[in-house]
């Protein structure tokens, strides 16, 4: 299926204040005040080094960390805002091991043809609702050249001599909610793939592109009466090839 035009999540700890998160996989709860956690710990990170087994989340309340497992019963999302003589506001982040999805393949012709396994489908990942996949472009431009472009989103790169490019790539079936029982839809299990003339790419020569593909992914907790939606972005490995 030709449709033309990361597990990472690195969490190094959470701002200890009463704002909202600032990291993916985060959400602000209201808890009540009889809510209290065991021995605190410096940072996130030590919630997924192996010195915490039984830890599934990342919890800041109160100016202090803890590694959990569960979310607390009294911790719900706030349609109002938090009457803070009743309850504290805690910050609660998924922790996510460091995994990578897998790379994309690359063949060059006259064309650049990007192609994207079809991960989505994986049991490994049957616990995920993924959509927003989208293929991106990291390459050194020329020196004459600007990163804009009619065909690719124009992303924001910290090195101004280089240039971050951007392509939505839709999934079968989860991006094509309005086919269902459509007799005339028809998914022929193929990668999805993405192809552009190399003269769109003004990097420099000699140099690699690199080309990675994201997707959001969102970890869907049953909690009470509530539904808690961690969501993360997972990016696949890096492939850095030479345009011909």
């Amino acid at each position: 299926m030709i449709l033309s035009i990361l597990l990472v999540f690195c969490l190094f700890g959470i701002a200890q204040t009463d704002g909202p998160p600032k990291l993916p996989g985060c959400l602000t709860l209201g808890c009540d005040k009889s809510v209290t956690f065991k021995t605190p710990v410096r940072a996130c990170d030590e919630c997924r080094n192996g010195t915490h087994p039984l830890t599934r989340f990342c919890a800041v309340i109160n100016n202090s960390t803890h590694c959990i497992n569960d979310i607390p019963q009294k911790c719900n999302l706030q349609t109002t805002p938090v009457a803070p003589i009743a309850q504290k506001v805690g910050h609660f982040c998924i922790i996510q091991k460091k995994s990578y999805l897998p790379l994309p393949a690359i063949n060059q012709n006259k064309t650049i043809d990007i192609s994207v396994p079809r991960f989505f489908e994986s049991d490994k990942y049957e616990h995920l609702r993924f959509h927003s996949l989208n293929i991106q472009l990291y390459f050194e431009k020329d020196v004459n050249a600007t990163c804009d472009s009619t065909t690719f989103t124009r992303r924001k790169s910290a090195n101004v001599a280089n240039c971050l490019w951007s392509m939505s790539v839709a999934m079968p079936v989860i991006d094509a909610k309005d086919t269902e029982g459509d007799a005339y839809y028809y998914d022929d299990q193929s990668e999805l793939s993405l192809s552009f003339a190399p003269r769109l790419l003004p990097h420099k020569k000699n140099t690699p592109v690199s080309v990675w593909y994201r997707v959001q992914a969102d970890h869907v907790i049953d909690h009470g009466n509530q539904q808690l939606n961690f969501s993360i972005p997972l990016y696949s490995y890096r492939k850095d090839v030479k345009v011909q």
